[in-house]
Parts: C-alpha cells; structure tokens; sequence
C-alpha cells in the first residue's frame, strides 16, 4: 500500500487511482476515530487524576491538622505533667518539714521524759542511799529535872489543893477507811497483736541500748550518758513494739505502769509487760521495763553499753506487770 496516512485533502487530490483514493480515504477516516479514542481516553485520565490530586490535597491537609491538633495536645500534657511534678515536688518538701517538725517534736518530748526519769531516778538513788533516821520516842527522852523545893515561909498559911482538873473526853474513834476496790482482772487481750509486739522487738535484738532513745518510729538517738548512740532504752523498745501491734502505750516506764490493765504474776502471758522498782511496794520507784515472752525469758532493752536481748526472767524487785492487748 502506497500513499501517506497524513490528514488532509493534500494526500486525496495526490492519489493516482481510483483505488488509491478510497483507500486514502479510509485511512484518513480511521485514524481519526483513532485520535477521538485516544483523546477520550486521555480526557478520562485526566480527570481521574485531577480527582486523585484532590483527593490527596485533601489528606495532606487532614493530615496537617492532625499533626497540629497532636502537638497542642502533647503540649498541654507536657505542661500538664511539669505541673504535676512541680506539685508532687512541694508535697515531698512538705512532707520532709513536717516529718523534720515531728521529730524534732518528739526528741523534744524524749528530752523532756527523759530528764524527768533522770531526775526521779536519781532522787531514788539518793533516798536509797540515805538511812532514815529514826524519830526519838517519848519514853527515851529524859525526864526533866524536877525543881529543889524551897523551905516554907514563916507562918505562912498552908494554900489549899487546887481542884483536880476534868479528865479530857476520849477522841472518838475514826471510822476505818473502806478496803480499796480490787482491780478487774484484764481479759486475754489479743494473742496477735502481742505476738507482733514480740516479733518486732526481736528484730532489734543486737541494737545498741540508748537511754532515752527510741520510740514508736523505732530507734532514735539516745542522751547523756548515751548521747550520739543510735538504739532504743527500755520503754523506748516496749513502746516501738506495740506500736508495730497498732497498740500506742506511753513512752515513759512508769506511765506505761500506771496506765495499762495490771496482771498478776501467776496470770502471765507472752507480750505482757513486767517491771522492776528499787520499792517494789511503790510504782513511783519503778526504773526498768521489758516484754515477757514466756517460759520465764524476756526480751528487754538491758542499760548503757549492753544490746537489746533475750534473758532469764528476774524476779528480784519485780514490780508487777501490765497487758497492753487487753
């Protein structure tokens, strides 16, 4: 086939033949339906794209607002948390002022418990020290002298006796004072919490004896003659353990004495608190305080340079004992 596919009436009024002509014609035709296809074709990917190019516009977009909407909100969280941990850091400083506070005011109150127990134990000491001197009676006092007589005047007129003077009426008797009231005997108190008391102390065996150091917080720093030593004195021990038991006792010896349910010596349990007195007849003589664990042994806070312990039971001086679970 000869001719060109050129449009145009150039390459029909070029045709030799007949037959050349139509088939210039019918080629010039179909490459013209050809075009149109291809320029629907081109046409429909054109807006497909116009369409994919909106359609990723508008993401990008939603995109970008996401990231934006993100950021604000991580930077309010971040805000959020350094002002969390501003807050949480001016608690702990509260709470660090106010632990310093109660320290301060519980050595104070050791200080106070433990000049007065000083104090007491040393006017003790020195009463025990000093003999009583017995009171002279009437019967050993000398009977005065009785006075020289005097010769009679002269025809003086003997005086008449003088009448004897009434006897005294005899005091009535006082009325006998009532028999004091027994004390009711403590119940069984609770076996746990004294087992947690026993338990607690046991733990501290070892720990240095500091005289007026320790308490319900546990170890602390003793004073004169203990100053600088870090341990538990007797009732410092004793009230460390209760405490662990959710039992709170006074922090003095004989307040603990004073203030819990007493129990008799052939009624004691383990966890129960036994004394000791230079007067065993006077609590206000009491001086030494420990836990009793049964099988006559106690644990106990001894006196400067020893260790917290296990022992023998000591009757000697023994003052009584008291049940802090009842």
């Amino acid at each position: 086939m000869e001719g060109s596919t050129a449009p145009g009436a150039s390459a029909l009024l070029t045709a030799g033949t007949p037959a050349q002509l139509i088939e210039r014609a019918a080629l010039l035709e179909a490459a013209g339906s050809h075009r149109t296809d291809v320029l629907e074709t081109v046409t429909v990917l054109q807006e497909k794209a116009r369409k994919a190019d909106i359609v990723a516009r508008t993401a990008v977009a939603e995109a970008d607002e996401l990231k934006d909407q993100a950021e604000q909100e991580l930077a309010v969280a971040q805000d959020a948390e350094i002002s969390a941990r501003a807050q949480q850091t001016q608690v702990r400083a509260q709470e660090t002022a106010l632990e310093a506070e109660m320290e301060a005011a519980e050595q104070e109150l050791t200080d106070l418990v433990g000049a007065k127990e000083a104090a007491e134990r040393a006017a003790a000491e020195r009463a025990a020290r000093q003999p009583v001197q017995p009171e002279a009676s009437v019967a050993d006092q000398p009977a005065p002298e009785a006075p020289a007589p005097t010769a009679p005047a002269p025809d003086a007129a003997p005086a008449p006796a003088p009448a004897p003077a009434p006897a005294p009426a005899p005091a009535p008797a006082p009325a006998p004072a009532p028999a004091p009231a027994p004390a009711p005997a403590p119940g069984p108190g609770s076996s746990s919490a004294a087992q947690t008391a026993i338990d607690a102390g046991l733990r501290y065996i070892g720990t240095p004896y500091a005289w007026g150091g320790g308490g319900s917080r546990g170890p602390g720093p003793g004073q004169d003659p203990d100053r600088g030593v870090i341990g538990f004195d007797c009732s410092g021990l004793t009230q460390y353990a209760y405490a662990r038991a959710g039992i709170a006792i006074p922090r003095n010896s004989r307040a603990q004495y004073a203030q819990l349910p007493k129990v008799g010596r052939a009624a004691l349990r383990p966890g129960d608190l036994v004394f000791w007195a230079t007067d065993p007849s006077r609590p206000s003589t009491i001086h030494h305080v420990a836990i009793y664990l049964g099988g006559d042994r106690i644990l106990e806070a001894p006196e400067s340079g020893k260790t917290v312990r296990t022992t023998a039971m000591r009757w000697g001086h023994y003052a009584g004992a008291v049940r802090p679970s009842a």
